[in-house]
């Protein structure tokens, strides 16, 4: 029998021994750290801007609805949904007030800005159709010529060394009858091969003239011919 309470003795003894190691064993693993390393990388996704201005010398307005006094500037600012708007009525590309016949030739010169942050596509001027009504400041006095007024408005619009109106791979010919408000085609030009960086400009010098055949039906009217400048991304 002590032999038996022996032998119990020493298993016990070696159980609470491997128990012991086993312990000893799960404490090391939860109580001795190791190297680690992260890094957190934020991912932003953000949309560019496509806005254009026009600029005359005198005064500026953009896609976007803004304006201002030249230079132009650095664009945007205004409400319009859409990224479409009219320029206020004083960027005349005309500009020429109080015509005689072959009298001064005006010149303006329209500056297109890009003021977003993408490139410009197709970049083209559209005009539109020219119509002719009497003017409201002629103390009472106006020609019955309103349907051939815009046959008298003789007209050349350059960019750079070419000829846009009328086309020409050269600069714009002398201004004459054979170029007026009333024959310019209605389809878009491309404008500085079609394209316009971010903050790049295209210079566009519109040139007019009343005809030396305008009489005195043409007195006191007012030619009116819309241009539209657009571009796509």
């Amino acid at each position: 029998m002590t032999e038996n309470i022996v032998r119990r003795r020493r298993t016990g003894a070696l159980v609470a021994g491997v128990l012991g190691v086993v312990a000893l064993s799960f404490t090391a693993v939860s109580t001795l750290g190791g190297f680690s390393a992260a890094i957190t990388a934020t991912g932003n996704v953000s949309s560019g801007t496509l806005v254009i201005a026009l600029d005359n010398g005198s005064v500026w307005c953009d896609s976007t609805g803004a304006n201002g006094t030249s230079p132009v500037g650095v664009g945007g600012g205004g409400s319009t949904a859409t990224n479409s708007s009219t320029c206020v009525t004083t960027l005349d590309p005309f500009n020429n007030l109080n015509a005689v016949p072959a009298g001064t030739t005006t010149t303006t010169t329209i500056t297109v800005k890009n003021l977003g942050t993408v490139t410009a596509n197709a970049l083209t001027l559209t005009p539109g159709n020219c119509t002719a009504v009497a003017r409201s400041d002629t103390n009472g006095y106006t020609g019955g010529g309103t349907t051939t007024f815009c046959g008298k408005v003789d007209v050349t619009i350059g960019e750079g060394t070419k000829c846009l109106f009328p086309v020409s791979a050269t600069a714009c010919p002398a201004l004459s009858n054979a170029n007026n408000l009333s024959n310019i085609p209605t389809a878009g030009v491309t404008l500085n091969g079609g394209t316009l960086a971010a903050g790049g400009t295209d210079a566009i010098v519109i040139k007019t003239q009343l005809d030396t055949s305008a009489t005195n039906a043409h007195q006191g009217l007012k030619a009116s011919m819309p241009f539209q400048w657009s571009v796509t991304q």
